[in-house]
C-alpha cells in the first residue's frame, strides 16, 4: 500500500486533487466564500505572485512548502477573522507558488495525473453538501493544500519554453476571460434557478474524464475544439431564457472548461520546465479571469 501510495503522489494525482478541492471551495469564488464578492482580492497577488516565480525559476523551491503552509493556514483561520479582503490578499500572493509547485509535481508523472481536476472539483461538491460545521469545511481545505508537503522525489530536468507555447496565450486569455464572466454574472442568474447549485461540476468532470480517453485516439487540438463548441453552445443557450436552458448552459460552458483546463495543463505539461512555464500559462489564466470578472460588473 506504501508503494501504490508513493506512485500516485509521483504522477501528483494527490496534488492535484488536493489543490484544485481547496481553490474551487475556497478563493475561486468557492461555496465558502458564500456571496462575498473577494474574488479580485485573490486575483490580483495570485497573478503578481506568478510574476515574481518567473523570474525566481528553481529558488522558489525552497519557498514554496513555507508558503503553502502559509496558505493552508490562512484558509483554516478565514472564518475567524475580520478584514476578510487583506486575508484574501495574502492568500493569493503565497498559493501562487503552491499553484506553480503543483504543476511542478506534475512533470514527475504522466497525464493520469491531470484526473485530479474531476476529484478536486467532486470531492468540492461532496464537502459542500456535507453536514458539518463550516469552520471544519475550511480545515479540510486548507488540508487539502497541505498534500502539497509530502516530500518530492525527483527534479524535472530544466528546458527552455516552446515559442508554440505563447502563440497559445492569447486563446487561453480569451477564452478564460468567459470564465470571469461565469463568476460574477452567469453564476448569479444560474443561483436563482438551478437544479442543485453545485451538480454542474459532475458535468466538469465528465469533460476531463472525456478528455483523458480522447487524447488515446485524438491529438490535444480536438480538446481545444470541443471546449470552444460547448463554450459557443452555452452561451446560446443562456440567452434562450427559461430555468431549462439556463441550467442546460451552465452544464455546458462546465463541459467546456473540463476540456480547457485538461489541454491547459497538456499543454504546460509537455514544456518540461514547469517553474517558468506554469507562472506564464497560469498568470495569462488568471489574467482573463479577473478582467471577465470586472467586465461583467459593467
Amino acid at each position: 500500500w506504501y508503494a501504490i501510495f508513493r506512485g500516485v503522489l509521483a504522477v501528483g494525482l494527490l496534488a492535484l486533487s488536493g489543490f484544485v478541492l481547496w481553490l474551487v471551495s475556497f478563493p475561486m469564488a468557492g461555496f465558502l466564500l458564500g456571496g462575498a464578492d473577494l474574488l479580485p482580492y485573490f486575483l490580483l497577488p495570485h497573478i503578481a505572485g506568478f510574476v515574481l516565480w518567473f523570474f525566481m525559476k528553481e529558488r522558489l523551491l525552497y519557498l514554496a512548502y513555507l508558503f503553502t503552509a502559509v496558505a493552508g493556514l490562512l484558509t483554516a483561520v478565514y472564518p475567524y477573522t475580520e478584514s476578510k479582503g487583506v486575508v484574501l490578499l495574502a492568500v493569493g500572493f503565497f498559493s501562487s507558488a503552491s499553484a506553480v509547485f503543483v504543476g511542478y509535481r506534475l512533470q514527475l508523472g504522466t497525464v493520469k495525473a491531470f484526473l485530479g481536476l474531476a476529484v478536486g472539483n467532486l470531492l468540492s461538491f461532496a464537502l459542500s453538501l456535507a453536514p458539518i460545521d463550516t469552520s471544519l469545511k475550511y480545515l479540510a481545505t486548507s488540508l487539502g493544500l497541505l498534500v502539497l508537503l509530502l516530500p518530492v522525489e525527483r527534479k524535472v530536468e530544466a528546458q527552455k519554453v516552446s515559442r508554440e507555447f505563447y502563440r497559445l496565450l492569447p486563446f487561453f486569455f480569451f477564452f478564460y476571460l468567459v470564465g470571469g464572466v461565469m463568476y460574477k454574472g452567469f453564476m448569479e442568474f444560474y443561483g436563482e434557478g438551478a437544479y442543485l447549485l453545485g451538480v454542474e461540476v459532475v458535468f466538469y468532470a465528465l469533460g476531463v474524464l472525456a478528455s483523458y480517453v480522447l487524447l488515446k485516439r485524438y491529438t490535444e487540438q480536438a480538446l481545444l475544439s470541443l471546449a470552444s463548441v460547448f463554450l459557443a453552445v452555452s452561451l446560446l443557450l443562456f440567452h434562450l431564457g427559461g430555468a431549462v436552458f439556463l441550467n442546460a448552459g451552465m452544464f455546458s460552458l462546465q463541459l467546456g472548461f473540463g476540456f480547457a483546463d485538461f489541454f491547459l495543463l497538456l499543454s504546460l505539461y509537455s514544456l518540461k520546465n514547469p517553474l517558468v512555464a506554469y507562472p506564464v500559462g497560469f498568470s495569462a489564466v488568471c489574467a482573463g479571469i479577473l478582467t471577465g470578472y470586472l467586465v461583467s460588473h459593467t
